[in-house]
């Protein structure tokens, strides 16, 4: 057998890993002080705190509940999450819901019951309102998106907001 440095080379690193695999690691790892590091579960976290406060500003500035959060004119557990995320937070004022459901039979069953849910969660009555129909200032206004995209079909290069210095990507892929 001819021995060469590639051969040789391989079975130093043979040996080696097998040192190693037969060897382990033998460092002592106190456990007790890597967990010192961690909050316990049960803590809250600041990044948790900032999401639940994020969501309830959601829920409140959307603040409408649809046919979905209710069944047989009592909101469901949809609808109580819902109302339970517009109530959390740093209290901001009064409160406005919306009922964009369909004003027949169950619209006084699907008020009331909103009303008792907000009272069981400690909302005061004078600290809500419950308004008919869609948020008015829901939404965002299509108009500005349409006219860019008319911009942009149209290749005038005026829509995307690049400011020159290259091709346009807005307006690849595009022909009339």
């Amino acid at each position: 057998m001819k021995f060469t440095t590639t051969t040789l080379r391989m079975q130093i690193s043979g040996l080696l890993f097998a040192a190693a695999l037969l060897t382990g690691c033998q460092q002592a790892i106190d456990q007790a002080q890597i967990n010192k590091q961690f909050q316990p579960d049960e803590e809250p976290r600041a990044v948790n705190n900032y999401f639940d406060e994020q969501t309830a500003i959601a829920s409140r500035e959307d603040g409408m509940l649809y046919p979905c959060h209710f069944t047989d004119g009592k909101l469901n557990s949809l609808g109580r999450a819902k109302v339970a995320r517009i109530t959390g937070g740093a209290e901001t004022g009064k409160l406005t819901i919306y009922l964009d459901v369909p004003q027949d039979g169950s619209y006084g069953a699907e008020q009331a019951s909103v009303n008792d849910y907000l009272a069981s969660r400690g909302v005061a009555s004078n600290g809500y309102s419950l308004v008919a129909g869609p948020n008015p200032n829901g939404g965002a206004p299509a108009a500005q998106g349409l006219g860019s995209l008319a911009k942009m079909e149209s290749g005038d290069g005026a829509a995307g907001g690049s400011s020159g210095g290259g091709s346009s990507a807005g307006s690849a892929g595009y022909s009339k």
